[in-house]
C-alpha cells in the first residue's frame, strides 16, 4: 500500500486481493482472540475498532492527490462490512434488524459515484422494508415490559419500535428528497424550503396522529418538534425566502414559500390553542402566549408586505436594497398601523387584554419611527402613511371610552 501511494500506481487486481484477505484474516483471528474474554462483551467494539481504523485510512489518503479510486472504494467498503458486522457480533434478535435498519438509512452515496434513481433505488427500499419490518415487530410484540420513572409507566419495548419506526420513517424520507433536489441541481435555497416544506408537513402528521391518540410522550415530541419549526421559520427560512425573492422574474421558486408559510401559520396556530387549553385562558402563561402570537403575526405580515413591495418596486432603478428602504420608510408604517387597529378591535371583542396593550405598544413604535426615521426625508408614500395613521388614530380615540371600561372590567373580574 505504502509503496503505490508514495509512487501513485493504480492498485493491481491481486493486491485488492492481498488487501481484503489480510483484513479479512485478521479480523477473524482477533476475533476469536476477544470473543473467548467475559463471554465476548467486547467483540462488537473490536468490529468497530477495526472499521475506525479503516475509515482513519481512507479519510487520509482521500486529502491525497491522485489517489487511486479503487483503493479508496476498497477501504470505503471495509467500513461499511465492519460496521454492519457490529450488530450480528454484538447483538441478537430484532435488535440487529434494527441497527442495519438505521445504518440503511443513513448511508447514502454520493452522487458524484453513484446515481439513484427517484424512489425505486436500493437505498430507499432497504427503508422502506426495515419499516414494515419495525411495525410489524410493534405488532407481534404481546409481551411488554414497563419502566417506571416515578409515577409515570413506560412500556419501553413497545415505544422504542414505534420511535424507531417514526424516526427511520422521516429520516429515510428526508435523505431521499434531499438527494434527488441536489441531483437536480437546484439552489440551495429552494431546496432548503422544499426541505422545510417536508419537515413541516411531517410535524403537521404528528399533531394529527396526537389528535387521535393523545398520548403523554408524544405530547411533548409534538410541543418540541412545532416550537422548533417556529423558530427556524422566523430565522432560517426567512433568510431562504430573501434568497428565493432575488431570483425574481427569472425563476418562480419564491412562490413556492408561500405554501411554507401555510404550514407555519397552521402549526402556531394549532401550538397556541394546545397550550391555552392547558393553561387556561385566563392564566399568566395566556398573556405570554398572546403576546407572543402577536409578535409573530406583525413580524411576519410585515416581512410579507415588505416582499411584495420590493417585487412592485423591481420594474424600477432602484436596487433591492433600496427598494427595501423604501418599503421600510413608506409601507411598514401603514402595516404597523392597520395591524395595531387589528388588534385592538380583536382585543376589546374577545376581552383579551395582552392584544389591547400589545395594539398601544406598536401604535406608539409606529409613531416614534415616523417622527425620528421616517421623516429624514420626504416622499409622497409618507405623506400617504401619515395620512393613514391619523385616520385610524381617530378610530382609535373613538373607541377610547368602550376600551377604558372594558379594562376597568378585566380588572374587576381580575380582582374576585
Amino acid at each position: 500500500v505504502v509503496y503505490n501511494v508514495a509512487n501513485n500506481r493504480q492498485f493491481k487486481a491481486a493486491e485488492i486481493i492481498l488487501l481484503l484477505s489480510n483484513s479479512a484474516m485478521y479480523f477473524g483471528f482477533g476475533l476469536s482472540l476477544v470473543s473467548d474474554y467475559r463471554e465476548g462483551v467486547f467483540s462488537g467494539l473490536f468490529a468497530a475498532m477495526v472499521a475506525m481504523f479503516n475509515f482513519v485510512f481512507a479519510f487520509t489518503l482521500y486529502k491525497r492527490k491522485g489517489i487511486d479510486k479503487n483503493l479508496l472504494f476498497l477501504l470505503i467498503g471495509l467500513v461499511l462490512t465492519f460496521v454492519s458486522l457490529v450488530a450480528p457480533i454484538q447483538l441478537d434478535g430484532n435488535y440487529i434488524t434494527l441497527f442495519w435498519a438505521v445504518e440503511a438509512v443513513l448511508y447514502v452515496p454520493n452522487g458524484e459515484y453513484i446515481v439513484l434513481n427517484i424512489v425505486f433505488n436500493k437505498v430507499f427500499i432497504t427503508s422502506i422494508f426495515a419499516l414494515f419490518s419495525l411495525w410489524g415487530t410493534s405488532k407481534l410484540l404481546l409481551n411488554d415490559e414497563k419502566l417506571t420513572i416515578g409515577v409515570v409507566f413506560i412500556s419501553w419495548k413497545r415505544s422504542f419500535y414505534q420511535v424507531g419506526l417514526v424516526a427511520i420513517l422521516y429520516l429515510s424520507i428526508l435523505f431521499e428528497l434531499n438527494y434527488q433536489l441536489v441531483r437536480a441541481e437546484y439552489v440551495d435555497a429552494f431546496r432548503l424550503v422544499l426541505l422545510g416544506i417536508y419537515n413541516y408537513l411531517f410535524v403537521i402528521g404528528l399533531i394529527q396522529f396526537y389528535r387521535f391518540k393523545p398520548q403523554k410522550g408524544l405530547a411533548l415530541v409534538v410541543n418540541l418538534s412545532s416550537g422548533i419549526a417556529i423558530a427556524a421559520y422566523l430565522t432560517f427560512f426567512l433568510v431562504q425566502v430573501n434568497a428565493l425573492r432575488e431570483l425574481l422574474p427569472g425563476s418562480s421558486a419564491f412562490y413556492w414559500h408561500y405554501f411554507l408559510l401555510g404550514l407555519f401559520i397552521f402549526i402556531v396556530a394549532k401550538l397556541a390553542k394546545s397550550q391555552l387549553s392547558y393553561f387556561g385562558s385566563q392564566s399568566d402563561s395566556a398573556k405570554v402566549i398572546w403576546g407572543i402570537v402577536a409578535f409573530i403575526g406583525v413580524y411576519v405580515l410585515s416581512i410579507e408586505i415588505g416582499h411584495l413591495s420590493v417585487i412592485y418596486q423591481s420594474g424600477s432603478e432602484l436596487s433591492s436594497a433600496e427598494a427595501y428602504s423604501v418599503a421600510l420608510k413608506s409601507v411598514y408604517p401603514v402595516v404597523w398601523a392597520i395591524s395595531a387597529l387589528i388588534l385592538m378591535i380583536t382585543g376589546m371583542k374577545y376581552r383579551i387584554k395582552t392584544l389591547r396593550i400589545a395594539s398601544l405598544v406598536l401604535f406608539s413604535i409606529t409613531i416614534i419611527k415616523l417622527f425620528f426615521y421616517d421623516l429624514a426625508g420626504n416622499s409622497t408614500g409618507k405623506i400617504i402613511s401619515f395620512i393613514l395613521l391619523g385616520v385610524i388614530l381617530l378610530l382609535i380615540s373613538f373607541l377610547y371610552q368602550k376600551l377604558k371600561f372594558i379594562i376597568q372590567d378585566d380588572d374587576h373580574e381580575k380582582k374576585i
